[in-house]
């Protein structure tokens, strides 16, 4: 940056007072100072240490040093001294000895006022144990030196603050695209474990037994030591207030919801039994932070190891340790809020399970799905498994452990496996579609597009018999333009599906706006219980309609009762897929059961649900044929063109006959397809045409006939 008048003259002055800080003339005075300087400067860091500890706050750090890491603390402060007053000392190598020693300082938590202190107790002790008559202009240029040593070090409390800065905007970033806890703790670990003031980091929380599981951690070193240390500790575990100092700073993180530290690994009473593992791994002090819900009652506990004593104990190091931890407050709030809480899973099975992802521990299961028009097996739906010896794991027993890079290799392994062995049904003349399902995530990471591109390409497969669904339950990327993200997988020729229609996110929005070729009906909804049948059965319906009137295939997922079956064809669904019709089952298992399956018989509708079914299409036929009679009165009695009176002799003549003047369509169609004869069925029509089907009297009238069937 160019400066101009006065501002430039003065850094011209500066830059010409620096560089006689290192001159000869300077070496020359300071030749006499460096003997005596070496014969007193153990009295002088001595006389320092003793000053300095009188602050408080430095009190606080140096007490907390072994006997042994005191002794090396003021060699270093006697080699720093001596190097200031060195004859060969040029800027350059001043800047870097300086930089190092501010950077150890910044990161042991030395505020910089405190720094500063300590500069003015130096100069102080100097001043008193070097004869001044002697060697006075020779102190005179040392302090000059002094000075600048300090505005070196002050550079390195900025950069590191800078860093600081950077790890902050970096968790910002995660924070805002993570969409589950899993990829949250182990984005957040990962940068804080890079960053340099940090040796590790860790986060964890209680199991349901009230063991301490960490479930992320930012290197092997890190899960070595909480290994080593007997990573399992009680939180619910009683406690006397006498013996709380002796307590893990973990558990009173955890109970008291506040922040705390070990200011020194070696010292701390508390830590006695895994100090050696901790220092075995590098690590010189922590800082316990818990995550906490608006209640302040823990979610989680991040723990944060220094590279030295100090606890991150700063002005600066606490306020980055508060602003990291109300960034993860309000994410996993957040995230709860969406998603619901998860369970404590320790690190080492996370590890397991994207190891058993990313090996032969992925088995596809296949579960069928029923065309309801032919009865006819169409396609299946790709499940995964994870087997883990003799245990297979479902996908509720793994998939919210899963990071961003695990759901991808599940995809990846699964597409992967799952049209492979399609290939292998057509050997056996089984033209089987194939379902897979494609996290939200894939709209933000076009590996997944790629992906399935390779995939179709190796396999030769139709891209329209595979179909993609994307989890309702699961809400969307945010600040992305959806649109296009989804136009790269349909330019692809496959199909898109929504899946779980009716638990999450936006669903009606998703429909209209988003090209999906087809939705499934969440098993919430088709949950058929006592009265509510009704009630469930209607939603079916209308959510057909729906799917249909946008152009849109609708299948009904859940189906675990085979009287079901026969309801949802009546109510015009298009393919089923449940324990009704089918378990999950092996990729071996598959040929055979399509070809052992009896095809249902067609045989008029008489089980309950069927019965209901038409109840339901009955009462939305009767509501809608008493608005349009209503329309068509209106039209009668109203002047118009000779359109108007041409659709006015028409419809006077369709009723003229009706035996029900306010319902003019149909009518006999509808008794004789009600549910429950042709007496039952006029009286309810009666009722529903006279007193309203939402009267008192039509419902007690639809109960009892409810419970006759």
């Amino acid at each position: 940056m160019l400066r101009y008048g006065p501002y430039a003259a003065a850094d011209a002055r500066t830059a010409e007072e620096n560089l006689q800080l290192y001159c000869d003339a300077s070496a020359a005075t300071l030749s006499s100072l460096h003997d005596a300087l070496r014969a007193s400067v153990a009295g002088i860091v001595e006389r320092l240490h003793v000053e300095f500890a009188r602050l408080p706050r430095a009190k606080r750090l140096l007490e907390a040093l072994t006997i042994e890491e005191s002794r090396r603390v003021k060699e270093q402060q006697t080699q720093h001294l001596l190097a200031l007053a060195n004859v060969q000392l040029t800027q350059e190598s001043h800047r870097d000895i300086a930089h190092r020693a501010g950077r150890m300082h910044a990161i042991a938590g030395l505020d910089r006022e405190d720094l500063i202190d300590a500069y003015a107790l130096l100069a102080d002790a100097l001043q008193r144990e070097i004869d001044t008559a002697l060697h006075g202009a020779a102190l005179d240029a040392l302090m000059r030196r002094l000075t600048r040593d300090l505005a070196f070090q002050m550079e390195a409390y900025r950069f590191l603050q800078d860093a600081r800065h950077d790890v902050i905007a970096s968790i910002a970033r995660v924070t805002a695209e993570v969409r589950c806890y899993t990829d949250l703790i182990e984005g957040v670990v990962g940068i804080l474990g890079a960053h340099a003031e940090i040796a590790g980091c860790a986060v964890g929380r209680p199991d349901a037994r009230g063991l301490f599981q960490f479930e992320a951690v930012s290197d092997r070193r890190i899960g070595q030591y909480l290994r080593d240390a007997d990573a399992l500790i009680d939180v619910g575990a009683a406690s006397d207030d006498a013996d709380r100092q002796s307590e893990r700073p973990i558990i009173l993180s955890w109970r008291r919801g506040e922040i705390d530290r070990v200011i020194n690994m070696a010292t701390d009473v508390r830590m006695t039994p895994f100090s050696p593992f901790a220092l075995a791994a590098g690590l010189r002090s922590a800082a316990t932070v818990p995550v906490r819900r608006a209640t302040r009652e823990p979610r989680a506990i991040l723990i944060v190891y220094g590279v030295l004593p100090g606890g991150f104990a700063g002005a600066d190091q606490a306020d980055f340790l508060s602003l990291v931890q109300t960034m993860l407050e309000l994410v996993v709030c957040r995230i709860e809020q969406l998603d619901g809480s998860t369970a404590a899973t320790p690190y080492p099975v996370r590890q397991r399970l994207s190891g058993l992802i990313r090996s032969d521990g992925l088995r596809m299961h296949y579960q069928p799905l029923v065309d309801l028009r032919t009865g006819r097996i169409g396609g299946v739906e790709a499940l995964a498994r994870l087997q883990d010896g003799d245990a297979t794991l479902a996908p509720g027993q793994f998939l919210a452990n899963l990071s961003h890079e695990d759901l991808l290799g599940l995809f990846t392994g699964g597409l992967d496996q799952a049209l492979r062995q399609r290939n292998e049904w057509l050997r056996d003349g089984l033209d089987l579609g194939i379902s897979v399902n494609l996290p939200p995530a894939a709209f933000t990471d076009r590996r997944y597009v790629e992906t399935t591109r390779a995939a179709l390409q190796k396999y030769g497969c139709v891209p329209n018999k595979l179909t993609l669904e994307v989890l309702e339950s699961e809400e969307l990327p945010r600040g992305i333009r959806i649109l296009d993200e989804i136009a790269k997988f349909k330019s692809l020729g496959v199909e898109l599906a929504q899946d779980d229609l009716g638990v999450g996110y936006s669903s009606l929005n998703r429909l209209r706006e988003l090209p999906f070729d087809l939705f499934k009906i969440d098993r919430s909804i088709v949950r058929l219980d006592g009265q509510d049948s009704l009630d469930a059965l209607r939603f079916i319906y209308q959510l057909t309609r729906l799917g249909h009137s946008l152009g849109m295939s609708v299948t009904v997922e859940g189906v675990e009762e085979e009287d079901l079956i026969e309801a949802l064809v009546i109510l015009d669904a298009d393919r089923a897929q449940g324990y009704a019709i089918a378990r999950p089952m092996p990729a071996e298992a598959v040929a055979g059961w399509i070809r052992d399956r009896k095809l249902p018989q067609s045989t008029a509708p008489g089980g309950r649900l069927g019965k209901l079914a038409r109840l339901v299409i009955w009462e939305e036929s009767v509501q809608l044929n008493t608005v349009v009679s209503r329309e068509a009165r209106a039209l009668l009695h109203a002047d118009g063109c000779e359109a108007d009176r041409s659709m006015k002799r028409a419809l006077s003549a369709s009723c003229r006959d009706c035996a029900y003047p306010m319902y003019c369509i149909d009518d006999e169609a509808i008794l004789l397809a009600s549910p429950c004869g042709t007496k039952a069925g006029s009286e309810l029509v009666e009722l529903a045409l006279g007193a309203g089907m939402k009267s008192e009297a039509y419902l007690a009238a639809r109960r009892e006939l409810i419970a006759k069937m």
